[in-house]
């Protein structure tokens, strides 16, 4: 019974892990159209889209790259409207905007593709906690039964021995 017990609140947790985890894995929001397109924002897009496929350290840090890549396309066109002036300035400064928009649209589908990878994590581990848990399970349930054979074979003999000494 001690066993029992002390197994409920761990069953209970694991399920609530497992239901919460076990949601329909949906795809990453599709890469924005760059209004100003450039190397940069092209190889950021891909990145992108090969970490959500893949989430590993190596996709991490070739979309870290891109995103350096692109911030320095960004300080570059921030040094032209600086420099520039009239309808040059204008252009440079639309092309700036776009290219800011555009990263932050980046970055919000870039956190989205994390969550979803730690999402899928943590429902790889909740699974094999489950695995885990059904396996300890089913052993304390064999030895709760070889424990209640021992207390019936126990019980048959004591009521043997008693039948034994009845006149």
């Amino acid at each position: 019974m001690k066993l029992i017990s002390s197994l409920v609140p761990v069953l209970s947790v694991t399920f609530v892990v497992l239901l919460s985890a076990c949601e329909k894995k949906a795809e990453v929001t599709p890469a924005p159209q760059a209004a100003t397109s450039t190397f940069e924002t092209a190889r950021l897009s891909s990145a992108i889209d090969a970490y959500a496929a893949k989430s590993d350290d190596a996709s991490a840090a070739n979309v870290d790259k891109a995103f350096a890549e692109l911030d320095g396309e960004i300080t570059e066109f921030s040094k032209r409207v600086a420099s520039a002036s009239g309808a040059e300035q204008t252009e440079e400064q639309i092309k700036l905007t776009t290219l800011k928009e555009f990263r932050n649209k980046e970055m919000m589908r870039y956190t989205e593709a994390q969550a979803k990878a730690t999402t899928g994590a943590l429902k790889d581990g909740a699974e094999d906690v489950g695995d885990t848990l059904k396996e300890a399970g089913q052993y304390a349930g064999e030895g709760i039964k070889e424990a209640a054979e021992a207390v019936k074979d126990g019980v048959e003999n004591a009521v043997d021995a008693v039948k034994e000494k009845m006149p």
